[in-house]
């Protein structure tokens, strides 16, 4: 009966505690589920290059020298603006022309005829730089994902390494098993055992600097693409597979297109825009304006009787209307 009591017992408080010990179990197997599947994820060599294309600060800088060529190239196709002026002369006259009524008013709208097709020169001048600057992307780019292949190299081999220093310390273990049996069946003296056991001392110290080694290069490899942590576990490739060769025809022609060459080409267009754009600054521009001037008092009396005038001519037409 005791013995009863106690299961029931028993079974009531694990009734109470089970769905807490639910929600910390399951929230604990979350965060580690998360925390493997950040960290454990293996990376490839494309994923490293797009990532790197996408993130690296070198590359943002393009981006926004580009979108300061835009709002260049936005001004550069303005036309001249129109200017309205507006001026007043003898406000301040003397006898009847005393009152600010009498001042002389002047309304002018003027612009400029640019000569020598300007505006085409400068946007020419604006896109010439957009293509340099394109092309500059370009070899920034390719140069980047040099480095980054330099680098995954570097993180596959370090990764050999350790797989090679962990079998060389596994091997120094076997060895002094045997060595050790040999000993204690008086075959094989003392210091063949000492002189394991610092082979695997070595092998120990081999293995945790290959370790950091490798944890020194996965990270700058992360750094290309701007992260200051590592969240892949290991790389993926293979260092003894090798691609096809190409011939030379397809090579010579990826070398018509390498943006290095390129660059040549877009600064000698970018020196031609900017001599003809000297060439047409060196043009005079054509000024014109047009504006009306009067006195003020005059204009209001002339609308005045304009004014007088229309109400009279409306009065005789109704009367006109009225009259049978």
């Amino acid at each position: 009966m005791a013995l009863n009591t106690c299961v029931h017992r028993k079974i009531e408080i694990l009734r109470c505690v089970t769905p807490r010990l639910k929600y910390i179990a399951f929230l604990a197997l979350s965060l580690f589920t998360f925390n493997v599947y950040a960290f454990e994820k293996q990376l490839n060599l494309q994923e490293a290059i797009q990532r790197t294309l996408k993130q690296n600060p070198e590359l943002k800088i393009f981006d926004f020298k580009q979108t300061a060529l835009i709002g260049r190239e936005q001004t550069a196709s303005l036309n001249p603006a129109y200017e309205l002026e507006l001026e007043a002369e003898n406000f301040a006259g003397s006898a009847e022309f005393s009152a600010f009524e009498s001042a002389e008013l002047t309304v002018a709208l003027s612009s400029v005829i640019e000569m020598g097709d300007k505006r085409s020169a400068r946007i020419g001048l604006v896109s010439n730089s957009r293509a340099l600057l394109t092309a500059e992307k370009e070899v920034a780019a390719l140069n980047l994902m040099a480095q980054v292949t330099e680098k995954y190299v570097e993180v596959l081999a370090a990764q050999q390494r350790v797989i090679l220093a962990d079998n060389a310390l596994k091997l120094a273990q076997e060895t002094l098993e045997i060595v050790s049996q040999r000993n204690r069946a008086g075959a094989t003296p003392e210091a063949e055992v000492k002189r394991s056991k610092a082979v695997i001392a070595q092998a120990n110290l081999t293995v945790q600097s290959e370790q950091k080694r490798l944890e020194y290069l996965k990270l700058s490899l992360a750094a290309f693409w701007g992260e200051n942590s590592v969240t892949f576990s290991e790389v993926k490739g293979d260092l003894f597979q090798f691609g096809n060769d190409s011939d030379f025809n397809s090579l010579f022609a990826k070398l018509e297109k390498n943006p290095a060459i390129q660059i040549y080409a877009s600064e000698q267009r970018l020196k031609e825009a900017e001599i003809q754009l000297a060439k047409t600054e060196s043009t005079a521009n054509i000024k014109w304006s047009v504006g009306v001037s009067a006195l003020k008092k005059l204009m209001i009396r002339h609308w005045s009787l304009v004014l007088a005038y229309l109400c009279l001519l409306k009065s005789e037409i109704l009367a006109q209307s009225l009259v049978p």
